[in-house]
């Protein structure tokens, strides 16, 4: 029983050391806080709890809605933060958003407002059709005399119609599936699905204005392209379609009766299927392992290992050509990715992109084998580096995030607030489909649809966070994120070139495949090999290595994160950052609480969509470190207690427009500080018991000692403090 206590103390000890174990060393001593940056210990003057209800109205001075103009074609593309992140922060380009609906009645174009106008303007753009009413979709491409892909042995042969049928005959049936998922799922979750909706109509964002750039989604609906497209901008193969929507096996024709000859009732025969594949053959889809990528019996022929040809078409405006050629730049400098311009009719490889003016934004997912040509449609209002990088994301192998198959832990899809014809749209992937990398779900990558994409309701998302503090998270990334970098790197095997570096990189990072002595470092991290903070943007002189306390700590930030301008012109594909670092002691967790963000004393003044002008990004509260991290800039998500994963938080405030103020406090968390409590109480218990074991022990051998010296001795009066009355006792 003795040795089962001393086992039982043995074990806690080990619990209670795992309790304070920790990964990553402490940062650097913090250096001196800056003047516009106030960190207290006591609390402000004016208390967090009494933060001011949004008002009614802006003040006079925030614009409801401040411009986001296009940016310049001729602007370069981010070149990141050195050896940080290649993700770059948010821009003003998202990646879906409410459909805008061209009106049904023609009206002039001055009357409508700048997003509908533009729609408007680039539907009567289009051919019109025997009725006089513009031409759509399908019917819009064959007209063009689109196709989709080109063959070498069919060149002339258009694949638009069969697509295009399959597509539409399929799209009721995967929408059914859809809401039968969905509506299992909420029965399954029904407290946490309502919990995180009630949480987001609390939130109440601003609407984007009008005149920020039109998203993919809005353009492909207003041009009908869903008739032809599957996920708002992905074009399919007639291969692909089949496997995606697979045909109904025709029924065998009943054979003529013959009066001589009575049917066989054991006979069997095998039906014959006028489809173009047996309908065994369509039901099942090959196995693939790679996320977002062809990796199915033809793997790694459907990616492009010998670098992506492509080629230019000849009536690709300027706007287009630099956006192009842009994101191209991205991709080469943040992955092993090459990419070399040809031209189609005598290419080494094959196929070769062929980017073209279209009649909307969309690209095949991958290489297809066996193809001449794959078409990806960079049209009207298309032009902008953001959107050209989510159609190249396409072509290098990436589905959309939101489809991964494993998206219901994560984010819960309302189908019954999706527009008719577009819940199809949001088919998840299966496990035999889709592979992560051991990626965590990225809230804001590149390929994330906004919340409200083919909204029958804009004022209530498709798309609810299952952990509301991710809500505003959702969409409007812009450039890809270190996820989506980090994601082609694996699927290329672009790392296996760094294999003989030294270089060891921290929190999550990679080595860069172009330089593999730096890292590639998630979003908040810098320096050679992710160990620091990342570096403030070019002009900022802010942020600090901070440490928590016992005691509530208050981190002000005022008139520090922002160029103070009342535009967005100067900063659209690089907002204004900086990074503070808050850590607690070994074995100890950080709480905080988020007390304002906004400007002007106005704690709504950036509650837009997705935090669109600016806000406080938060990371901590994962396991990993590779994520985005969590958005704040709405009223509604202040004042709610939070704690981390480990024993560091990175604080990141970000902006688009004026400045993004904030205010954060924070603490050792208290339950951490009842485990230490714990702990010193079991240790000293343990100090108590194993010294008191020794304390027996060593009383042992002194007395087997004892009695060894003492059988070998004579019994006579020499030894009268030792043998008392016949009896032996021995002094220690």
């Amino acid at each position: 029983m003795r040795f089962g206590l001393y086992f039982l103390v043995g074990a806690l000890c080990l619990f209670v050391g795992s309790v304070i174990a920790d990964d990553n060393p402490p940062p650097a001593q913090a250096p001196a806080v800056p003047p516009e940056v106030t960190t207290t210990a006591a609390p402000p003057a004016n208390p967090p709890a009494a933060t001011p209800a949004p008002p009614a109205q802006p003040p006079a001075n925030t614009p409801a809605a401040p411009p986001a103009p296009n940016p310049p074609a001729s602007q370069p593309p981010p070149q990141g933060n050195g050896t940080s992140s290649p993700a770059v922060p948010p821009t003003t380009r998202p990646t879906g958003a409410t459909t805008v609906k061209p009106p049904t009645t023609p009206q002039p174009a001055e009357h409508l407002a700048p997003a509908a106008q533009r729609l408007e303007e680039l539907v009567n753009s289009l051919p019109k059709g025997p009725d006089g009413k513009p031409l759509k979709g399908k019917a819009l491409m064959i007209k063009r005399g689109y196709k989709l892909f080109a063959y070498k042995n069919k060149k002339n042969a258009s694949d638009v119609e069969e697509v295009s049928k399959l597509i539409m005959d399929g799209r009721p049936k995967v929408a059914q599936q859809l809401k039968q998922q969905q509506d299992q799922l909420y029965s399954q979750r029904k407290a946490a699905v309502d919990q995180a909706m009630e949480h987001t109509k609390k939130l109440k964002p601003k609407p984007l204005p009008d005149d920020i750039p039109l998203t993919y989604v809005q353009i492909n609906t207003a041009t009908g392209l869903g008739e032809v497209l599957v996920e708002g901008d992905i074009s399919l193969s007639a291969k692909d379609a089949r496997r995606r929507f697979p045909p109904a096996p025709v029924a065998p024709a009943p054979k003529p009766a013959v009066a001589t000859m009575r049917p066989n009732p054991n006979a069997t025969t095998t039906p014959i299927s006028t489809t173009a594949q047996p309908a065994a053959s369509t039901t099942t889809v090959p196995a693939r392992a790679k996320r977002q990528a062809q990796y199915d019996s033809q793997y790694p022929d459907d990616i492009w290992n010998d670098g992506v040809y492509y080629n230019l078409a000849s009536n690709l405006n300027q706007k287009a050509r630099q956006a192009i050629q842009q994101a191209i730049a991205f991709f080469q400098q943040n992955t092993c990715i090459r990419f070399k311009a040809v031209n189609p009719n005598n290419s080494p490889s094959y196929p070769v992109i062929t980017f073209f003016p279209g009649d909307g934004c969309y690209s095949p997912v991958g290489r297809e084998v066996g193809a001449e040509i794959q078409y990806v449609s960079i049209g009207s209002q298309c032009e902008d580096i953001i959107t050209v990088a989510h159609e190249i994301g396409h072509s290098l192998g990436l589905f959309h995030e939101q489809n991964r198959y494993e998206r219901n832990n994560y984010v819960y899809i309302d189908a019954n607030n999706i527009e008719d014809g577009y819940a199809a749209d949001y088919q998840a992937q299966t496990s035999s489909t889709n592979f992560n990398y051991g990626k965590p779900y990225e809230y804001r990558g590149m390929m994330h649809y906004n919340p409200n994409a083919w909204a029958k309701d804009p004022s209530k998302p498709v798309i609810t966070a299952f952990t509301s503090a991710y809500q505003m998270s959702i969409g409007g990334s812009g450039l890809p994120v270190f996820g989506d970098i980090a994601e082609l790197n694996l699927l290329y095997s672009c790392y296996d070139k760094c294999d003989s570096s030294n270089i060891t990189c921290a929190y999550g990072g990679y080595p860069n495949p172009n330089n593999c002595g730096v890292c590639q470092c998630p979003r908040g991290f810098g320096g050679k090999d992710c160990s620091q903070r990342q570096a403030p943007t070019a002009g900022l002189k802010c942020g600090a290595n901070l440490q928590a306390t016992t005691s509530w700590q208050y981190l002000k930030v005022n008139n520090a994160v922002g160029h103070g301008l009342n535009s967005t012109s100067v900063n659209l594909q690089n907002s204004a950052h900086c990074t503070w670092f808050i850590t607690a002691p070994p074995g100890s967790r950080i709480q905080y609480m988020v007390n304002y963000v906004g400007f002007e004393g106005n704690n709504d003044a950036l509650c837009y969509d997705y935090c669109y002008y600016g806000g406080l990004n938060l990371k901590g509260m994962e396991t990993s470190w590779k994520s985005e991290g969590m958005r704040f800039c709405c009223a509604a998500q202040y004042n709610v207690a939070m704690s981390t994963a480990s024993r560091l938080l990175v604080v990141q405030p970000w902006n688009l427009y004026k400045y993004t103020d904030f205010q954060l406090q924070y603490k050792i968390d208290a339950l951490d500080l009842f485990f230490l409590a714990i702990y010193v109480m079991f240790f000293g218990i343990v100090v108590v018991v194993v010294s008191f074991f020794f304390y027996q022990l060593s009383m042992r051998l002194k007395y087997k000692i004892g009695q060894l010296e003492i059988d070998g001795l004579p019994y006579d009066d020499e030894l009268p403090s030792i043998v008392t009355e016949g009896k032996r006792s021995f002094v220690c």
